[in-house]
């Protein structure tokens, strides 16, 4: 790796593993950031806690009423997206799930504590 000198010889970019040469910032990063950001920040004031329970209820009525979709998503959401994954060799099995842990936030009250108080689901 060669420094910049005054002549305006250009430094290395990379090391010999490929990685970004001390110095080297890398890329200019996501050029959408900001405006993600600015959009998500409306999105956030424009909706009240009271507004986002009354989604989540709807969601979770939805769910126990028999909507698959919205059963897939409650469920993906509080337990994590399911991976496949290669079987073990057991020819038991076709597939096997592996289920990823997601820390979910949910405010106050928007499920009650007590699953006996939730609505029975029908098969």
């Amino acid at each position: 790796m060669s420094n910049p000198s005054s002549k305006g010889e250009k430094a290395e970019v990379r090391d010999a593993g490929g990685r970004f040469a001390p110095g080297h910032k890398g890329g200019p990063g996501n050029p959408l950031a900001r405006n993600v950001q600015h959009y998500r920040r409306l999105l956030m004031e424009a909706v009240s806690d009271d507004d986002f329970v009354s989604v989540i209820k709807k969601l979770v009525a939805d769910a126990i009423a028999g909507d698959k979709d919205a059963r897939q998503l409650l469920i993906e959401r509080l337990c994590g997206k399911a991976e496949p994954v290669e079987p073990a060799g057991d020819a038991m099995f076709d597939r096997v799930i592996r289920v990823r842990p997601v820390k979910v936030l949910l405010p106050p009250g928007a499920i009650p504590a007590d699953p006996n108080e939730l609505p029975q689901m029908e098969n």
